[in-house]
């Protein structure tokens, strides 16, 4: 008898696969992919995905497993709102009451506009509606809500939460530039020469002829910051007032660079020959440092004054003629601080590097846009003239050339 072969036949078995989809449709006719896969650290997970049509809910399984593929916390359900705080927290809050309070604003606004959504399900056109509602800022403060945007959005594409920062492709409405002006030198001989009596008039002629910021001149102390023997103003410190307008501190300046020292030059070393010994430049009635209100109503009625002065009648007593030629005078911090800085540049001997260390400029970039803006005027003026003068040299030529003239 032949012997029988016990040998046993393997048939080819079907390779395992990692993650597996199990497809069902379910009572309210939706249709659900379950995936089995493994997280980013190992742990064996589950997740269903739901749509109208078996494609739809294949096509969210395919979104998620891509997230995977890159290492996204792809079942993260973080939200906007929870993730800018622990932004806020994390990376802003060790900087100035004053900065930090701007980030916190943009913030705040951001929330409003998407806080319910989670961080994933924000969209480019989600960041782009917001920042459109910033129009009609300056070009200055816009910039800063893209920048506060794109800062948390990428913190957030960092930790791995979502897949792309949606301010990739922002576009930033315009804003209107700084309207800066100079004083003319009419202007600037007026204000030195009128209301020497006013509270503000120390602190405007130390923002026109040192060009301090106005945080600068609040913080600063007669008897501590300026030295008239070595002909010296010390820049150590700046008052900064909550967005309430009520919290008034003392804080380091605007940046590193605006901790300066700024020469007294004339006439400003005459000016303060007269003025106090000790305490604070810029105070309120009582004596005690400035809220915003304060602040504000001190520099208005220091226009007011100037007003009178220069149309010899309060506004309140004038006469109808008087009042159709009045004659107002708009002043701002900024202007006086700009006017010094044209001051620097029209003296033809203050190099841009030195105008940069005086004012305070963190950037030599910013300085040298105030001295091109002032070069570029110039050369304007300049043209103008010439144009003016040549046009008379035609005049002239055209006379001496007809016989019947």
């Amino acid at each position: 008898m032949a012997a029988v072969s016990s040998k046993i036949i393997a048939f080819p078995q079907p390779e395992k696969k990692e993650s597996s989809a199990r497809r069902t449709r379910r009572k309210d006719g939706l249709f659900q992919v379950e995936l089995r896969y493994k997280d980013p650290n190992g742990v064996a997970k589950k997740k269903s995905f739901y749509g109208k049509s078996q494609a739809e809910a294949n096509a969210k399984k395919k979104a998620f497993e891509q997230e995977l593929a890159v290492g996204l916390k792809a079942d993260d359900k973080t939200g906007f709102s929870a993730y800018a705080d622990h932004w806020l927290k994390t990376y802003k809050s060790d900087l100035r009451p004053g900065t930090k309070a701007t980030y916190e604003h943009d913030v705040k606004l951001m929330k409003e506009a998407f806080g319910g959504k989670k961080l994933k399900e924000i969209s480019l056109s989600d960041v782009q509606a917001w920042l459109n509602t910033r129009s009609g800022l300056s070009a200055s403060a816009i910039k800063k809500s893209a920048m506060t945007a794109r800062a948390l959005f990428e913190s957030a594409r960092q930790d791995r939460l979502i897949l792309f920062n949606p301010c990739d492709q922002l576009s930033i409405p315009k804003g209107p530039e700084g309207t800066h002006r100079a004083l003319t030198d009419e202007e600037r001989v007026f204000i030195t020469n009128h209301c020497q009596d006013h509270r503000f008039y120390y602190a405007a002629m130390i923002m026109l002829y040192a060009g301090l910021r106005r945080g600068e001149v609040m913080a600063l102390r007669y008897d501590r910051d300026i030295d008239l023997d070595a002909l010296e103003i010390h820049v150590r410190e700046s008052a900064h007032i909550s967005e309430k307008g009520t919290d008034y501190f003392i804080d380091s300046p605007k940046s590193a660079a605006s901790v300066r020292t700024v020469p007294i030059l004339p006439p400003l070393d005459t000016i303060l020959a007269s003025a106090p010994k000790e305490g604070l430049v810029l105070r309120s009635a009582a004596g005690k440092p400035m809220t915003e209100s304060a602040f504000s109503r001190c520099l208005e009625s220091y226009q007011i004054n100037l007003e009178q002065e220069l149309n010899g009648t309060s506004r309140r007593w004038a006469t109808p003629e008087q009042l159709a030629a009045w004659r107002s005078f708009p002043i701002r911090c900024h202007d006086l601080r700009h006017t010094f800085c044209t001051m620097l540049y029209d003296s033809g001997e203050v190099d841009v590097k030195t105008a940069q260390l005086w004012m305070g400029h963190a950037d030599v970039m910013v300085t040298m846009r105030i001295y091109t803006h002032l070069s570029q005027a110039r050369q304007d003026k300049a043209i103008q003239s010439a144009r003016k003068h040549f046009g008379k040299l035609a005049t002239v030529g055209n006379s001496v050339g007809n016989p019947n003239s």
